[in-house]
């Protein structure tokens, strides 16, 4: 839901100690939410990049699973979706 493509049970207990998402559809409060989660999932992952966008876009489960795994694709659930996301981001860090 809203700018930042938050699933509605995400947004209602997101956990990690970010805020829930009282309004998805008011672009101030989703990307509040957005930047808070996604330092709560680099908070949890001790800074990879890599497994915080896995965690944002498929869950921190299956983000966990990818590590356990080797940081294999295969093994998550929407790799369709989910590596070319992580992907297309990384591209975009420099350094």
């Amino acid at each position: 839901m809203g700018l930042m493509q938050v699933m509605p049970k995400t947004a209602k207990d997101p956990g990690f100690g970010v805020a829930p998402l009282k309004n998805p559809y008011d672009p101030v409060e989703n990307v509040r939410f957005g930047q808070q989660y996604i330092g709560a999932m680099l908070k949890r992952y001790g800074n990879d990049k890599e497994a915080a966008l896995i965690a944002y876009n498929a869950g921190p489960a299956n983000a966990d699973k990818w590590l356990k795994s080797g940081r294999n694709y295969a093994s998550l659930p929407q790799r369709q979706e989910t590596e070319p996301y992580v992907r297309k981001i990384m591209g975009g860090f420099s350094g």
